[in-house]
C-alpha cells in the first residue's frame, strides 16, 4: 500500500514538473514571437536629411535587436519623426535625428547632420542655447555607457536588496 501510493506520489509530481515545463515553453516561444514581431526598425532619415546615412554601428545594434538598455530605448519610427518635428521648431539652427530616449528626463540620444557618427545628448524642451548635456565620439561610446547604467543600477538595486535581508 505504501509502495502504490508513493508511485502515485512520483507520478503526480513529475506530471506537475512535465506540465511546468510546458508551459515555461511556451511562455519562451511568445516571448520570441513577440520579439520578432516587435522588430525595432530605423526612420527612413532620407525623407528629412538626404545628406545623412546612420553609421553601420547603430545599423548593427538595431539588427541584433539591441534597443532597450531599461534607462534608455530606441524611440518607433512614429516618435522618431514626431521628435524630429518638434526638434526643427525648438533648436532651428540644428538638424538632429533622435534615435533613444531617457526614460527618466527629456534627454533624448541623437545624430546631428554634419558632426559624423557623433552622438549628441540633448535635453530636449529646455531653451535654445542650453540643450546640449554631453556628446560621444560614437555611437558605441553611447552604447557603453547606457550599459554600464543599467549594470550600475542593477548592482544598486541587488545590494539593498541584500542590505534589507541583514535586518531580517
Amino acid at each position: 500500500m505504501y509502495r502504490e501510493k508513493r508511485q502515485g506520489e512520483n507520478s503526480t509530481r513529475y506530471y506537475a514538473q512535465d506540465r511546468v515545463r510546458k508551459i515555461e515553453a511556451t511562455k519562451k516561444a511568445d516571448i520570441l514571437r513577440t520579439v520578432k514581431e516587435r522588430r525595432m526598425k530605423l526612420y527612413e532619415i532620407e525623407k528629412e536629411y538626404a545628406d545623412f546615412q546612420y553609421p553601420q554601428s547603430i545599423i548593427k545594434a538595431v539588427e541584433l535587436n539591441l534597443v532597450d538598455f531599461e534607462f534608455w530605448y530606441f524611440m518607433d519610427e512614429e516618435k522618431v519623426e514626431s521628435r524630429i518635428n518638434g526638434l526643427k521648431k525648438r533648436y532651428p539652427g540644428r538638424k538632429l535625428i533622435p534615435f533613444a530616449r531617457r526614460d527618466d528626463c527629456d534627454d533624448i540620444a541623437c545624430f546631428e547632420v554634419g558632426k559624423g557618427e557623433a552622438v549628441q545628448i540633448i535635453h530636449d524642451f529646455a531653451s535654445e542655447g542650453y540643450e546640449q548635456r554631453e556628446e560621444y565620439k560614437n555611437f558605441w561610446d553611447w552604447m557603453k555607457t547606457a550599459i554600464d547604467e543599467l549594470i550600475s543600477s542593477e548592482e544598486n538595486m541587488y545590494d539593498s536588496e541584500i542590505k534589507g535581508y541583514g535586518n531580517v
